[in-house]
């Protein structure tokens, strides 16, 4: 905090603190009847330029960036080099240096620690944040499979009949996605 004195009265400010938090928002990675998709939400303060940024998915195939994106904008990214892969996959968001600044593991993908990666959805469901822009760095407490897919606009989560709803731990053995 900062006392500034105006008129012969102190005022006390608190500081502007510049918050960049470019995170991914939403995803569709079985999409039958159009590309697959990436949202990209600002949950900081300030706009950002996405020039050299990127995306990479599990094979490390990577998708430019390019443009600004302003505070609470959403920003969808389609064509996605590769292929998200439908069983599980990570699109891992990275800054113009390759540092990378989000990440998302989703399904059957195996980082390490796949107990805590978000659920896949197929078609035509969408892998979404409960809340825009909120991350606990725990993709399964974080993301939730919505029926309703709210491309660049704010995620409204609409769960699906539970038959479609597919978690890593309660894959058929032998079911394979592609």
């Amino acid at each position: 905090n900062t006392t500034i004195s105006v008129g012969g009265t102190n005022i006390t400010q608190a500081p502007f603190i510049r918050k960049l938090k470019i995170l991914i928002n939403e995803l569709v990675a079985d999409q039958e009847d159009g590309p697959e998709w990436v949202e990209i939400y600002n949950a900081g303060n300030l706009s950002v330029d996405l020039e050299g940024c990127y995306l990479e998915e599990g094979s490390e195939q990577k998708t430019k960036l390019s443009g600004t994106i302003i505070p609470e904008q959403f920003i969808v990214v389609q064509n996605i080099e590769g292929s998200l892969n439908n069983a599980g996959d990570i699109v891992r968001l990275k800054n113009e240096k390759g540092e990378m600044t989000d990440r998302v593991t989703f399904g059957a993908w195996e980082d390490g620690t796949p107990s805590d990666n978000a659920p896949f959805a197929v078609d035509p469901n969408s892998i979404a944040r409960w809340v825009d822009g909120k991350d606990t760095d725990n993709d399964k407490d974080d993301f939730a499979i919505s029926a309703k897919p709210t491309k660049g606009k704010t995620n409204v989560i609409s769960e699906p009949a539970s038959e479609k709803i597919r978690h890593p731990e309660r894959l058929p053995t032998g079911q394979a996605g592609s």
